[in-house]
């Protein structure tokens, strides 16, 4: 059995238990700041400098203890909003979404106590459950430990035993010699420590070290203690299994000595007193203690990290215990089962039964999704290698075509190519690229193989309602597929006598945000992104009282965006009622669409047109007569080639309406709109009907500025599916520009 153990709750249960095809997991986002401390069994470090290998002081909250677990390395997340938690220890530093664990309430983000404690004015009921120990006197301990351990010499075994020069025996330089090169540090002993004695195959239960009392009176009938010898045999079986890399030398110095040998367990015995016991007796045998948040700021955006822990699915940084959410493993586990049970196996077929496991980049695979996959199924597998990444399963040579599985990177998708697989397991899934995931979905077409997506809500570079995995997995979900989603709330820890009572307190959106899975966030570089529902008003009823205006985005291929708003002067308040938003609609076309809206009013009307012949006709349209006037971007004064003229002229010619249009800087129009989404005072004056206008509601939560690693590139927003948000900007800029400080037209592109 592997030494990893996963407790999954009730739905990641579901996903595992789970019989479709396609399988989408996804799970919120928390993150720390990387300079946070962590403490090792190498000590303590900044959460950059985590690595796989490395062991984290965390808690149980069953067995209510600390405990030692295994984690992936550290690894980069996104750009958040970062804020500053002052507490009775310290401080540390994460994101709104970070969850940490309090007393009587369990996990909570960052926000959810902003909001439900008020920290910034009583924080007396915040208090998380911590260490007793400070970050600070923990680096303290482990470097006295590790500064007992290097120092460790035959003289201090000796001076310990009380052996004098007719007891000592020729092989005990050897056995300590032997013994040090295969526990080169601190860290290296501890893991075999917690490995061999605790009776428990996970780093956790360490109770058991305190009944391991040697009694050294007779070193030779010593050696007959039940413990001495499991000791040894774990000792043994563990260094000279296939996983060990000791040398050849020291692994040949070690074979000379007995297997039954006094001093190598003598000095078993004496580095677990020396080193072992006050380990755990000052981390891990303490319980834990109260520790009162004193206050919250909010500092800037900054860089956030993530780690993933085995088992408990925490770990203890800077005097809190922090979490993280645990949908890596529910992939690693589902994918394992799949290889090992091979659901879909042909055995009569000439392909290899093959497993796929991909990540968005090279190191996130090597680094986090395939390390997690090692981790859980390593007595499963017979052999593996890092490059390229390749295992052989167990099971390899029973079949005649092979059974593997390899690790793939998202971003070098042609190594897809050609393959047939049995299933692909895609973790970070939110941030590759549809086009690999469709070459997934035909990879197993011919083998009726899964996959297995697993991603992060959270802060996002676009709006998750405009990513395509929205579109496969809720929107408009492929055949046999699932998808299953985990929040706050459905944390086990979690009161839901708290939950109910902080639904009836928060509003819709911050309730949402916090305890929900969203789709439908803002971007993190979102150009309007103080927008919220606060702007959103349903069922608005046009004003004829109030002026009326139509923006219109020109075009053709690309859709042409038509916008309907009324203004209210004496409020200064804007309304966006009513859209148009349509590819390859004629000129004709869009006026028959604007008359058909039950509350414009026109009248009959006559004009001269030119017919191609050179001739002018009487053409008889409905003019409309309640529209205050039609703006424009100034393409509208281009020629269109098939016309022979512009829109602007046209629609001017033939029925009679006249459009202003205004040069500005993008930048310009886009102050103007922000300022009326929400002035600095919090003062809301554009309101939109999201039922009549669903396309600018979207737009305005994928509307983003470029950036590349969380540094926004330029202040012109990315040209895509911009249309409705161009219209917007167009009807800003020439009716309410006056009304806003601009910038210079030159520092910026125009339009």
């Amino acid at each position: 059995m592997s030494d990893t153990v996963f407790t999954p709750f009730d739905k990641q249960k579901s996903v595992i238990l789970s019989d479709k095809r396609i399988i989408g997991a996804f799970a919120g986002k928390r993150c720390i700041i990387p300079q946070s401390k962590v403490l090792t069994l190498d000590g303590v470090k900044e959460f950059q400098d985590i690595v796989s290998s490395n062991h984290l002081l965390s808690f149980d909250q069953k067995a209510n203890q600390f405990s030692i677990q295994r984690s992936s390395a550290s690894f980069p997340k996104t750009k958040a909003i970062v804020y500053r938690v002052i507490h009775g220890q310290g401080e540390f530093f994460a994101s709104g979404n970070h969850q940490i664990f309090l007393k009587g309430y369990g996990y909570q983000s960052v926000s959810e106590i902003i909001q439900s404690f008020s920290c910034n004015h009583n924080a007396s009921n915040a208090v998380l459950i911590s260490h007793p120990l400070t970050i600070s006197d923990m680096n303290l301990l482990m470097y006295r430990l590790n500064d007992l351990y290097s120092n460790y010499t035959v003289l201090d075994f000796q001076n310990y035993y009380e052996m004098d020069n007719r007891q000592r025996d020729p092989q005990l330089h050897l056995a300590i010699e032997v013994f040090r090169s295969l526990f080169p540090s601190l860290s290296d002993v501890l893991k075999f420590f917690l490995r061999s004695y605790q009776g428990s195959s996970v780093y956790g239960d360490v109770q058991g070290h305190k009944k391991l009392e040697y009694n050294h009176s007779d070193l030779h009938t010593g050696l007959n203690s039940n413990l001495d010898v499991k000791g040894l045999d774990s000792f043994q079986s563990f260094f000279f299994s296939s996983s060990c890399k000791q040398s050849d030398i020291f692994g040949q110095s070690l074979r000379k000595l007995p297997k039954d040998h006094q001093f190598l367990c003598m000095i078993l015995n004496h580095l677990k007193a020396l080193l072992f016991d006050q380990f755990c007796l000052e981390l891990l045998d303490v319980s834990a203690c109260e520790n009162p948040i004193l206050a919250i700021e909010q500092v800037s955006k900054q860089w956030v990290w993530d780690v993933s822990v085995e088992r408990t699915n925490n770990y203890f940084s800077d005097g809190a215990i922090h979490h993280n959410s645990g949908k890596s493993e529910v992939g690693a586990v589902k994918a394992g089962m799949y290889q090992e049970l091979k659901p879909n196996i042909r055995h009569k077929g000439i392909d290899p039964y093959l497993g796929i496991i991909a990540a968005p980049t090279r190191d996130m695979l090597a680094r986090l999704s395939w390390k997690k996959f090692l981790l859980y199924w390593n007595p499963f597998i017979q052999k593996h290698i890092a490059n390229p990444l390749t295992i052989w399963w167990h099971d390899h040579e029973d079949y005649v075509n092979e059974s593997m599985i390899y690790g793939i990177s998202a971003d070098t998708p042609e190594r897809l190519e050609g393959v047939k697989a049995s299933w692909i397991f895609i973790d970070e899934v939110l941030q590759v690229k549809e086009q690999f995931f469709l070459e997934c979905l035909a990879r197993v077409a011919d083998t009726e193989g899964f996959i297995i997506c697993t991603g992060s809500l959270g802060v996002q570079h676009i709006n998750p309602k405009q990513h395509w995995a929205y579109k496969y997995f809720k929107e408009t979900m492929l055949e046999d597929t699932a998808c299953f989603e985990w929040c706050t709330k459905d944390n086990p820890y979690f009161p839901q006598k708290e939950l109910v009572r902080l639904s009836n307190t928060l509003d819709v959106k911050t309730f949402n945000a916090m305890f929900t899975i969203n789709w439908d966030v803002t971007p993190k570089a979102a150009v309007y992104d103080e927008w919220s529902e606060a702007n959103e008003i349903s069922n608005y009823q046009y004003d004829s009282k109030l002026e009326t205006y139509i923006s219109i985005d020109w075009g053709w291929t690309h859709p042409m965006a038509v916008g309907f708003y009324q203004y209210d002067r004496r409020k200064d308040h804007v309304y966006k009622f009513d859209e148009i938003v349509k590819s390859k609609m004629t000129l004709d076309q869009l006026y028959q669409e604007i008359i058909k809206r039950n509350w414009i009013k026109t009248v009959r009307d006559t004009t001269k047109i030119r017919r191609p012949n050179g001739e002018y006709e009487d053409f008889e349209f409905d003019r409309i007569t309640n529209i205050t006037e039609f703006c424009c971007d100034i393409a509208g004064d281009q020629t269109r080639e098939q016309m022979g003229i512009s829109n602007i002229l046209y629609m001017q010619d033939k029925f009679k309406l006249k459009f202003k249009r205004s040069r500005s800087a993008i930048i310009d129009g886009i102050v103007t709109v922000r300022s009326y989404i929400k002035t600095a005072s919090g003062n809301v004056r554009f309101f939109v009907d999201p039922k009549k206008c669903p396309e600018f509601i979207n737009g305005v939560k994928r509307y983003r500025f470029p950036e590349k690693d969380g540094i926004i590139l330029s202040e012109v927003p990315v040209k895509e599916n911009d249309d409705a948000m161009d219209e917007t900007r167009y009807f800003f800029v020439n009716y309410l520009a006056d009304r806003v400080v601009m910038t210079r037209p030159s520092q910026s592109k125009q339009w």
